[in-house]
């Protein structure tokens, strides 16, 4: 059995766990046109223009080899790349030849034997490293097609060819293929990278514990379709600010979503003297010094995106977008609304402060309170990994009543006790956790898979349908969440996958 990765404490998952969701890497500093030939159109997702323009430069005698090579990594032909740079290893300055040989590698490492599927509507291509990962296809197209919906009526941008994407198997073939450092990339927990035209991303299969991967990649798609809208002039707070709100917005919302809310988040730093101001956030969140550091941001740049949009409406925002890409480094906001960017988030913080209390000076020692029953439960928790499920609900029996109390809606804490009760078979005991108590923060997989396993038991198809689909958005490769009684087709084929993955291997 997988580790049960029991996170208990909501406001501490989105402060630390913050980077699984942005892999922001675009091909320049945002707000910074590069200046190399051919970047307008790559910025915008136009290899083909670019090509055109770089070729009629090279009939009138420029050195573009190294700007062609860009546009052949842009539409995965890293081989291309490759001769491109032998010839261009004299013309270029050598850094940049070196980064684009680097990039070439990697991508040749990961799509090399790789299995490619376009969608018969155009909406994605795709290369999956590991054969096994077909399975999540249905599932990726989906969301894929989702997403691009969402970018056209939020940015009004129309994606004239397939969104590409390319799912590896590792975290150092994530690197190399993206020209992230690894030790970046390992630190910060990174998992999807949008960049070089398309979205690079670690299979579910490979990473421990929980990801709501599906939202990771509409996180990723938001960057690339405002990357295209803005010509790569987005500063980093609207890149962030829209793709962390874009990620639970191209779904049904569910009362978890925004646990704890941004605001909130905002408040604690204001009050903290912890709030940096958004234009200051630098040209990447990774940079900043801490994972609570870059949570605060996070929270203030979804924030502010909201609230923006909200004062400007639809036409406006729009308007504002593709005003971006011609102000070349002067104030947008300015330009398309008359009031400058300071006017605008000294309006929104001010909102904040009148309406969202200031944390109370108590909250440290609930922190600390908190850190004092950690050991017990994660003792519980491995206890549960074990199949002891009896000795996990002692474990936990001997926190103070106070504690059980304060935690018997979190949604950790009811995927603990989930397990648990279904180990000892107490069927009345589960169904109490599963039907009778709200959680208050949103449960882990191993509840929604065994909510679903109810559900069918007690006739409830739909119910159980809702319960896997939830599963596999968290956790895809587990085999309960996809194989059992009444799974679809495309559950069926992921079930067959899953299955696969948990034979023991035979050298």
């Amino acid at each position: 059995m997988r580790s049960l990765a029991v996170n208990i404490h909501r406001k501490h998952l989105y402060l630390t766990a913050i980077f699984a969701f942005t892999g922001l890497e675009a091909g320049s500093v945002h707000g910074q046109r590069s200046g190399r030939p051919g970047d307008d159109y790559l910025s915008r997702l136009d290899s083909q223009g670019a090509e055109v323009m770089l070729r009629a430069a090279e009939r009138a005698g420029h050195h573009v080899g190294a700007s062609l090579a860009r546009v052949a990594i842009h539409r995965g032909h890293p081989k291309i790349a490759l001769r491109l740079l032998d010839h261009a290893a004299s013309e270029g300055p050598a850094e940049e030849v070196r980064e684009l040989r680097g990039v070439a590698v990697g991508l040749l490492h990961a799509t090399e034997g790789a299995l490619e599927r376009t969608t018969d509507d155009q909406a994605l291509r795709v290369q999956f490293q590991q054969a096994g990962d077909v399975a999540l296809l249905p599932w990726l197209h989906e969301t894929v097609v989702a997403a691009r919906r969402l970018t056209a009526e939020t940015m009004g941008y129309t994606w004239a060819a397939p969104t590409y994407f390319v799912l590896v198997r590792d975290q150092q073939t994530l690197s190399e293929s993206t020209g992230l450092p690894y030790e970046s990339a390992r630190t910060t927990g990174t998992v999807a990278i949008a960049k070089w035209g398309r979205v690079t991303m670690l299979s579910p299969r490979a990473r421990e514990g929980e990801l709501a991967w599906r939202d990771t990649i509409v996180h990723e798609i938001a960057h690339l379709a405002l990357t295209a809208v803005t010509g790569d002039s987005a500063p980093l707070w609207l890149q962030e600010g829209m793709a962390k709100d874009m990620e639970i917005r191209w779904r049904e919302a569910t009362r978890f979503d925004d646990s704890p809310a941004p605001e909130v988040l905002v408040r604690e730093a204001d009050a903290k003297g912890e709030l940096m101001s958004l234009d200051k956030l630098g040209p990447s969140v990774a940079m900043l010094p801490s994972a609570r550091a870059a949570g605060f941001a996070f929270a203030a740049a979804t924030s502010f995106v909201r609230h923006l949009r909200g004062e400007l409406g639809p036409a406006r925002w729009n308007a504002y977008l593709q005003t971006i890409g011609a102000t070349r480094g002067q104030d947008p906001l300015l330009e398309a609304t008359g009031k400058t960017f300071s006017t605008w988030q000294n309006a929104w913080l001010s909102s904040i402060r009148r309406t969202v209390k200031a944390p109370s000076a108590s909250a440290a020692a609930v922190d600390d309170g908190e850190q004092s029953v950690a050991r017990r439960t994660r003792l519980a928790r491995l206890l549960v990994d074990r199949g002891h499920g009896d000795a996990a609900l002692q474990e936990l029996a001997r926190l103070p009543d106070n504690e059980r109390q304060k935690r018997s809606r979190e949604g950790g804490w009811l995927t603990l006790h989930a397990l648990a009760h279904e180990q000892r078979r107490a069927n009345d005991a589960l169904d109490a956790v599963l039907y009778d108590v709200t959680p208050e923060s949103e449960p882990l997989a191993p509840w929604y898979r065994l909510r679903a396993r109810r559900d069918e038991a007690r006739g409830e198809t739909s119910e159980a349908r809702f319960a896997r689909e939830k599963a596999v958005n968290r956790e895809p490769f587990a085999p309960g969440a996809v194989c059992e009684e009444g799974r679809t087709g495309r559950e069926s084929l992921l079930c067959d996958e899953a299955r696969r993955r948990m034979q023991p291997s035979v050298d």
